[in-house]
């Protein structure tokens, strides 16, 4: 009689059922952990300001994103308004100054970029916008601005944060009129003129002076220099019942007086906006009303130095016969674009 052993074939197949239950956890298990969904970084479209004329590699700020299986991000730049205008590091997001001369305000007041936010299996992009804040010409290397509204204690004060005031020549006091901003100084009938220190200026290779004048007659607007040194003038002389010609000279103690130039027609009796700027090639521009006027290059590069400015006249003489008001003085040559800002102030 064959004996059939059924404990056996029970635990046999006990065994293979714990098996298959096993494999098919695993597999179960398996198939979740494929199915568990990545999503994408979480960012939102974020906005930048930095002033104008940055430096190089100037941090601009960072791209803020976040990932919810804190998986590592990578930032990557796409569309900029402004080619290379910006840089960006692809491991923090953190933004830089890449392209100087895009951050411009007179060029550019905004640059505009798309970022890629990547966590390797999704991505996410944000628009990321960066507003330019404009600088004044009159915040830039600015040496003295004058803004001729009293002459409190004899003085002609200095409103920047220089304070570098000046004083009126011979003790005369010019008159006060209504000006293109606040008041105005009058030198009609004084003999007096504005005395600026020897030593504002710093910059020799590069300077720029603004000021509005309503000319009556002759006189000098601008006087540099003395009778034995270098000199620059720059005045106006009688040209018919309604207009003053505007003349530049200059000389040195090698050179004879040369004038530069004439036939430039200002109003009598009306406020004209004259500037007068050097770069350090040694080239002049004169501005009137924000239109060059004339650009002329002068051999002579110490025209500046060691002597006083003298604005409304010059020495003891040659007082202007008219007003002027709202006088910048800078260290640097000003654009064209400076010069507008400072007409329409």
């Amino acid at each position: 009689m064959k004996i059939i052993n059924f404990s056996n074939e029970l635990n046999l197949e006990h065994s293979i059922a714990l098996i298959l239950i096993y494999a098919l956890l695993i597999g179960c298990s398996n198939d979740d952990d494929t199915l568990i969904p990545i999503d994408p970084p979480i960012a939102e479209n974020q906005m930048f300001t930095i002033v104008e004329n940055p430096l190089p590699n100037q941090s601009i700020g960072s791209v803020l994103a976040t990932d919810t299986q804190n998986l590592d991000l990578t930032f990557i730049l796409n569309n900029q308004s402004n080619v290379n205008a910006i840089r960006i590091s692809e491991a923090s997001g953190e933004l830089f100054v890449n392209n100087v001369s895009a951050f411009d305000y007179e060029l550019n007041t905004t640059i505009t970029s798309d970022v890629t936010i990547s966590n390797g299996s999704q991505s996410s992009t944000v628009q990321i916008t960066v507003n330019l804040t404009d600088i004044r010409p009159s915040e830039q290397e600015l040496v003295a601005h004058y803004r001729n509204d009293n002459t409190i204690n004899d003085i002609c004060s200095d409103s920047s944060i220089n304070g570098i005031d000046a004083t009126f020549q011979n003790g005369d006091l010019p008159n006060i009129i209504t000006g293109v901003f606040g008041n105005a100084y009058d030198f009609e009938n004084t003999i007096s003129n504005i005395n600026f220190p020897s030593n504002g200026i710093q910059n020799n290779s590069a300077f720029s002076i603004g000021l509005w004048v309503n000319p009556k007659n002759d006189g000098f607007i601008i006087g540099k220099g003395t009778a034995a040194a270098q000199n620059l003038f720059l005045e106006t002389t009688s040209f018919d019942a309604n207009n003053v010609e505007l003349k530049l000279f200059y000389s040195s103690t090698t050179t004879t007086t040369l004038q530069v130039y004439d036939e430039i027609l200002l109003p009598k009796n009306q406020w004209s906006h004259v500037t007068i700027t050097k770069d350090p090639n040694l080239k002049w521009t004169t501005y009137v009303n924000g239109v060059v006027v004339n650009e002329t290059t002068m051999n002579e590069d110490n025209l500046w130095t060691n002597t006083i400015l003298h604005i409304g006249g010059w020495g003891s003489a040659n007082y202007l016969d008219g007003a002027i008001d709202d006088i910048f003085i800078y260290n640097r040559t000003l654009s064209a674009q400076d010069v507008d800002l400072l007409i329409n102030n």
